[in-house]
């Protein structure tokens, strides 16, 4: 019979190994009390094994020893993971240390007592089976110790009690249980104590008790808790929920649902026939062990839901049910929509802007690759002077209307769009296009506006045939453009077409735009210098013009380049080489003792737009060790009108740089008069032409000599340029005038003719 003991109790210690290992990977805080109590409560089931396999008297008692003293930290770990287990403060009842101190003098009596036998001594008796065992005879230490255990007992007790009173239902079950464990423990303890029970099977009331403190400790989860907490977030998930058995029936609908069912007008049965038509043939036809989801999208009395079917399995991987989720994604959608509605339409007009009519052109020609169309594109002339003059409300409302009349007159399948600001784009077939109807009704348009604006408002269209259909659309809306770039100084054409001659005069701009970096870098560039000569056919100094020296194509005029560059801004690469030969040239002039002469250089309007021309005029009379008064700047009065009060500035700085600055083609303006009062200029340069502009050549010479008259009354030095012949001389040298460049003194030459003639 021994021997069947022996193996009951080597089972439990095999589960309280497993328990302690289950117990080291858990990362609770509680856990690790756990372990030390599983530890110890294994201890004494071992030591009680050698007590029952034994039959040495000194052997047992040693046993009996390590036995009590395991018991006394068994008791000990309990009383402590039930302080943790119920989460009370260990200093609200008792001071553990005082415990501890107190099982640590009662296991060190223990300890000694196989020297000492002050608390027991074991004596020989027999169970029924006749087999020898040894049981301990009880001395006044070991009263003492049962005294200490099963007052620590008590205290946990009392423990349990309270919070089984004081906790809600939910949670009243696990101290229940943990009392329970107690009252085992007591019973089988007791059971052996005061009984004459030869073999002490107290011990498995221990392991059991460690067992099931493990359990509720670690494992054991409130399912009534987590039924209810489920229960509440189901309940308040924004998402309708419908859970429905094996066999299709709606069992259980969170508020969502109910809400968003009723709303539909429909009744549960309903809800029922529905899903289980649309549904349940799906989920019973599919092999066992298949859980993916069957997601669909639905529009119920004007409501959008997406509906979630979620296939529940057994262990066996047979169906056993289903719940959906169905989301309301009605604001969704509409808040998808009119973002898409925002992204994509100009939020003025209302018609698609510069992005999407790109993608709407592209997808238009390649869904058709055998219809010819046309790129039209609008453009208001003047459009920023509207919105300065009448502002910006004014000029939204003319928007709108350029808006309406395309929408009006657009055809189906025809693409139109505002590209930006004032420029409208329309894809249309050309097989449709009339040209009468974008001549008159924009004109029209403007016309109506006028009563408002009180101002002449004009709307030019440009045409481009596309042929390239590898073209970006971009650059079809740019060739469209250029078309109306040729009619903006006829007021007769409202209607230009992108051609031959337009595409060969943009691609050469293209070229000489493109040769200009290299052409700068080797040189093709050079001044040519014409000679500014006194009354008294003195040289003074000259202007320097610039002259392409192509390798390729020769001498290239600058007619052909000046005004290319000016209008893409690459004058200003051009300018700033030219003001440098210049500044070298005089360097060079120095060097030989010629400091006396000077060279004019002009300034276009786009430098003082794009480059600090003040500073970088410094850097090269610095750069050269030139003179400042020896770099003439010719500015002409157009550029100084468009920015006046910045320019003032700039010419200011200038003159007190040392700069000498030249006011040229005075006169070709309507502000001449207003020049001389307001900007301080050191010369005035009138060209020649301005006899030649009118008819009334009287007149006009009578105007000039009162230039010049006016001009010597504020002491301002005037050079007339474009003198051709002897006459003109004369003239000019009568009315006072007494600098002179034209061809009548010497055409533009290259520097070393310069040098050799006037040097």
């Amino acid at each position: 019979m021994k021997n069947v003991y022996a193996a009951a109790f080597i089972f439990v210690a095999a589960c309280l190994l497993f328990c302690i290992y289950r117990a080291r990977k858990n990362k609770k805080t509680i856990a690790e009390v756990v372990k030390k109590l599983l530890s110890a409560a294994f201890l004494a089931v071992a030591a009680n094994i050698v007590i029952l396999l034994s039959e040495n008297e000194t052997v047992c008692e040693v046993a009996y020893s390590v036995f009590f003293v395991c018991i006394d930290w068994v008791l000990y770990y309990m009383f402590l993971f039930t302080m943790e287990f119920s989460s009370i403060k260990k200093q609200k009842l008792v001071n553990m240390k005082l415990w501890g101190c107190l099982f640590g003098l009662d296991s060190a009596s223990m300890l000694l007592n196989p020297f000492f036998h002050h608390a027991f001594s074991c004596t020989e008796v027999y169970n029924r089976y006749q087999e020898l065992c040894f049981k301990p005879v009880q001395y006044g230490a070991y009263r003492v110790h049962l005294g200490i255990c099963y007052l620590i007992i008590l205290f946990g007790f009392i423990v349990l009690i309270y919070k089984s009173i004081k906790s809600s239902e939910s949670y009243r079950e696990k101290y229940v249980l943990v009392l329970f464990v107690f009252v085992f423990i007591v019973i089988g303890d007791a059971t052996y104590v005061f009984t004459d029970k030869a073999i002490n099977t107290s011990i498995i009331a221990f392991a059991v008790g460690g067992v099931l403190i493990y359990y509720y400790a670690v494992e054991f989860v409130p399912k009534e808790l987590l039924k209810r907490t489920l229960t509440k977030v189901v309940q308040g998930m924004p998402d309708a929920i419908l859970i429905f058995d094996e066999d299709g029936k709606c069992i259980h609908t969170n508020t969502k649902a109910t809400a968003l069912l009723e709303a539909s007008g429909k009744t549960f049965p309903a809800v029922e026939k529905e899903f289980k038509q649309q549904y349940y043939e799906k989920l019973t036809d599919r092999p066992a062990g298949y859980e993916e989801d069957i997601v669909e999208e639905m529009t119920v009395r004007g409501l959008y839901l997406r509906s979630i079917c979620h296939c529940l399995l057994d262990s066996k991987n047979n169906y056993m049910g289903c719940f959906f989720t169905i989301q309301d994604r009605t604001q969704e959608v509409k808040n998808l929509e009119k973002e898409r509605y925002i992204a994509n339409h100009d939020a003025l007009t209302g018609i698609y802007n510069k992005q999407r009519f790109y993608q709407r052109v592209e997808q238009t020609l390649q869904e058709n690759p055998g219809e010819t169309y046309l790129m039209v594109c609008s453009d208001i002339r003047q459009f920023k002077l509207i919105n300065d003059v009448f502002g910006p409300e004014k000029g939204d409302e003319l928007l709108k209307s350029i808006a309406d009349t395309i929408r009006e007159y657009a055809l189906p399948g025809d693409i139109y769009g505002r590209l930006e600001s004032d420029r409208f784009g329309l894809l249309m077939k050309k097989s449709t296009f009339n040209e009468k109807i974008f001549s008159e009704k924009p004109a029209s348009v403007a016309r109506s506006i006028e009563n408002c604006y009180t101002y002449p408002i004009r709307v030019c269209v440009g045409v481009y045939e596309i042929t390239n259909r590898n073209l970006p659309v971009s650059g079809m809306c740019d060739r469209a453009f250029l078309a109306i770039g040729t009619i903006k100084d006829k007021y007769g054409q409202n209607v230009a077409y992108y051609d031959d001659a337009l595409r060969r005069s943009v691609l050469r701009e293209q070229e000489l735009t493109g040769e200009l970096a290299g052409a700068i870098a080797t040189g093709q560039f050079r001044i040519y210098l014409q000679p500014q000569i006194s009354a008294e056919g003195k040289v003074l100094g000259a202007e320097a013009l610039v002259r392409w020296k192509h390798p390729v194509k020769g001498m290239i005029s600058p007619a052909d380049f000046i005004d290319v560059f000016e209008k893409n801004g690459s004058i200003v690469k051009l300018d700033r080489y030219v003001w440098e030969l210049a500044c070298r040239q005089l360097a060079k002039w120095a060097e030989k003792g010629r400091e006396d002469l000077y060279i004019s250089i002009n300034i276009s309007p786009k430098d003082f737009y794009f480059i600090d021309v003040c500073g970088v005029l410094q850097d090269l009379v610095k750069k050269y060790q030139v003179n400042p008064r020896c770099l003439k700047l010719e500015i002409t009065e157009t550029t100084v009108m468009a920015n006046l009060e910045t320019q003032l500035n700039l010419i200011e700085r200038l003159r007190k740089s040392g700069f000498i600055v030249e006011m040229d083609d005075f006169g070709s303006g309507y502000s001449s008069l207003n020049m001389l009062k307001d900007i301080r200029v050191d010369v005035i340069k009138i060209d020649m032409a301005f006899l030649g502009k009118t008819d009334n050549v009287n007149r006009a010479e009578k105007i000039l000599k009162i230039i010049v008259e006016l001009s010597r009354q504020l002491e301002i030095p005037v050079i007339t340029e474009g003198v051709e012949t002897e006459e003109q001389v004369k003239f000019l040298q009568s009315i006072g005038c007494e600098l002179f460049q034209g061809f009548y003194f010497a055409k533009p030459m290259e520097v070393a003719d310069f040098e050799q003639k006037y040097m």
